[in-house]
């Protein structure tokens, strides 16, 4: 007996590290498509490769973090400044201020730390790291799935959840190779968050339940570190309100016990505790903001455009594909869906399967559950035959309760998900944790009732399970694998080579003004500051830019240029707190191209400015200094000029409409693409008089703006400009 029981317990052993091996190799290799840019033609492909032959990184977010890890490294702290207080700064971004170097440094500890243990055995790059990093923590999030379905089922439904959350299509597509963000920590901590609330809840005895509870707070604590404090907050805050679901349907159902409730509250407040002193008391205020991206066009704060609106990760998601046969695919290329984002039809479908089961186990046991309380007693009989039974049945049944509490945290977890994916379609990827466990929930009871219920045999029952669970995985899988394929560098040779001659040809005072798009981008490779990036759009600088973009008058683009390198938005800022906003752009336009005394005259009477602050807001408007700016202008920029025109012609209702359809487009030498008559029209009677096109298309010669340099990929074409 004990032989046999020995050689059962290696063969359940062997089965757990196929299992483990299967789920992380799968996370793996859905996103290896990321490295082969395969979907590039082969004749320029190499613009999308650097020196050393690694493709660039595909997310210009990404750079903001290889800048920071690297200010980390050289100064021992984020940020290459210090304020007064003492506090981290950051002088590259949101020039000529700068802005707070204040961020969750997770992302920093873990990438200096890999790279310090890799180079105890191999001198390693630490751009390699970086590239790769995201994905090996995508594999660590498909162990710790495979774990927590493993807890909530079996092997069996932890092969699944392991497989569906850990190669999920949206996770994947936000953690593949060349992608360095915070979005790695994101499934692992809230994995991590729902496995150690329900082990602590489900614990029998008292020191397991310490020792969970303790795993969640500091799960928590770390999120905050890796995330941001209010996702954590957010997110540890739900899985609680999971538990209070539980205990409230535990009363109702008459069969409540006293150290679950304990534990919910020693949990939650514990959590308080710890968020208070490490994060202060105003983290509780952000809460909601975590949620507070929007797509609607104003700010509401002086009715200034919305950034937002313009960025595709912070769109409300739809929740299917308009062709009926992309609803069971794990990916419908540029049209993102929820159903698509978490493996297809099929998942969904199980996800509601898992449901049911766990409602209809909880209303058919009830009487099985209160015979197992341990707060009754038994007698020895009962006793010994309950233990066996215990043992039979480890992976499916925690103390009786028939896993009512997988049911209560797993439903909260789905609802407010689904909820929260209207904040922005990156919310989808933690959509998929609700949905792969219950989907593993379902698998199991499936193979369960296939083999017990069915008395399948053991060929036929494997059979049938396999059919299904590929079923499952499979559209998930290679919508993962797709997904990854999709995706190409953020940055070229073109990027690259523009930048490296910036950071030479560049001094001490230099700026770049570009669109903030790729601003982390020029920032990290370039060493000069940026007027602003991906973390500093706001809606007046929006406004500035794209005026010196889109005005007809060189000398006029010119003067906003020097002004936002000189003062940023002090004098529009100072402006509308004296007048409306709307006067006040007015007002800044014509002012812009007046003499001193002009400019401080219409000052002081269209926005009611006394005389000092008039003198003061016009030194801000016409600097006197020179200063080295350098103006860079990209074919990607000319084909998004339409939202330039767009805040340009800002009517400040907080109502405009978005930018219509493209009638237009070119190609990359430049060349005008009419694909309508309208567009056609468009081009030739205003297009053609904007800066852009003059300095871009035209590279028009005129004394404001100097040729600087260029250099043309085949994909990407960049003109950098001095200022005069």
């Amino acid at each position: 007996m004990k032989s046999r029981s020995l050689s059962s317990d290696k063969f359940a052993l062997l089965i757990h590290i196929l299992c483990i091996l299967i789920v992380m190799a799968s996370a793996y290799l859905v996103r290896t498509p990321s490295c082969a840019l395969s979907n590039i033609d082969s004749s320029i492909r190499d613009a999308y490769l650097d020196e050393s032959g690694q493709p660039y990184l595909t997310d210009m977010d990404s750079y903001y973090h290889v800048r920071i890890v690297d200010e980390y490294i050289k100064y021992g702290h984020q940020g290459n400044a210090v304020d007064e207080d003492g506090k981290p700064w950051d002088l590259m971004s949101y020039y000529p201020k700068g802005r707070s170097a204040q961020y969750q440094p997770g992302i920093i500890w873990l990438t200096t730390a890999v790279w310090k243990v890799a180079n105890i055995f191999k001198a390693t790059d630490i751009s390699r790291i970086e590239f790769s990093l995201s994905v090996y923590m995508a594999m660590i999030s498909a162990l710790i799935a495979y774990i927590a379905g493993c807890r909530m089922s079996g092997k069996a439904g932890g092969l699944v959840s392991g497989l569906l959350i850990g190669s999920a299509p949206f996770y994947t597509l936000r953690t593949i190779f060349g992608r360095f963000d915070t979005d790695m920590f994101v499934v692992i901590m809230n994995v991590l968050l729902i496995l150690f609330f329900i082990e602590a809840i489900s614990a029998k005895k008292n020191l397991m339940r310490i020792l969970m509870v303790a795993g969640f707070v500091l799960t928590a604590i770390l999120y905050a570190q890796c995330w941001g404090a209010r996702n954590s907050l957010l997110f540890s805050g739900l899985t609680c309100v999971g538990g209070a679901v539980y205990i409230i349907t535990s009363i109702i159902l008459k069969d409540i016990r006293k150290n679950h409730i304990i534990t919910l509250i020693a949990t939650f407040l514990l959590t308080i505790l710890a968020f208070i002193a490490s994060e202060g008391i105003k983290v509780f205020s952000t809460l909601f903001s975590a949620l507070a991206y929007t797509d609607t066009t104003s700010t509401g704060s002086d009715k200034l455009p919305n950034l937002f609106a313009s960025i595709a990760e912070l769109q409300k998601v739809k929740m299917f594909p308009k062709a009926f046969g992309k609803w069971f695919s794990g990916f419908a290329g540029s049209e993102q869906t929820i159903i698509n984002g978490i493996g297809g039809m099929f998942v969904a479908v199980a996800t509601i399967a898992g449901i049911v089961f766990l409602v209809l186990e909880a209303n058919g046991k009830k009487s099985e559950r209160n015979s197992s309380n341990p707060d009754i007693k038994k007698d020895k009989a009962s006793s010994k035959s309950g233990e066996k039974t215990d043992k039979n049945r480890k992976d499916k049944e925690i103390d009786g309760y028939d896993h009512l509490i997988h049911l209560c945290v797993l439903l909260t977890w789905l609802i407010v998900c689904i909820f929260i994916t209207r904040s922005g379609v990156r919310f989808v990827e933690i959509l998929s944790i609700p949905v792969g466990l219950f989907a593993g929930i379902f698998f199991d009871r499936f193979v369960n009732w296939i083999f017990d219920v069915k008395k399948a045999g053991n060929i036929d029952g494997i059979a049938f399970s396999l059919i299904v669970g590929a079923i499952l995985v499979i559209p998930a899988l290679t919508g993962a694998s797709r997904a990854a394929r999709s995706v190409v560098p953020g940055a070229t040779d073109a990027s690259y080579n523009s930048m490296e001659w910036i950071k030479n040809e560049s001094k001490d005072g230099s700026v770049i003004e570009s669109w903030w798009d790729m601003g982390y981008y020029y920032e990290a490779q370039s060493k000069v500051p940026c007027i602003w990036d991906g973390g500093s759009q706001n809606g007046a600088r929006a406004l500035l830019f794209s005026k010196a973009m889109t005005s007809n008058d060189l000398e006029l683009s010119e003067r906003i240029i020097k002004m936002i390198a000189f003062s940023g938005n002090d004098a529009i800022e100072t402006m509308i707190k004296h007048t409306d906003t709307k006067n006040a752009f007015e007002t800044l336009w014509d002012v812009l191209m007046m003499n001193k005394d002009e400019a401080v005259e219409a000052l002081k009477q269209r926005c009611n400015l006394d005389e000092n602050t008039a003198i003061n807001v016009e030194k801000m408007i016409h600097p006197d200094n020179d200063k080295e700016i350098f103006l860079v202008i990209t074919y990607t920029m000319t084909k998004q000029m339409g939202w330039y025109e767009y805040y340009s012609d800002w009517d400040f209702t907080g109502t405009q409409k978005l930018p219509e359809a493209t009638w237009y487009s070119y190609t990359p030498d430049g060349t005008p693409v009419f694909l309508t008559e309208q567009g056609q029209d468009y081009l030739e009677n205003k297009r053609s008089g904007e800066t852009m096109w003059r300095l871009f298309f035209n590279a028009e010669e005129n004394p404001y703006f100097m040729p600087a340099y260029e250099w043309h990929d085949g994909t990407e074409h960049v003109r950098i400009w001095r200022v005069q």
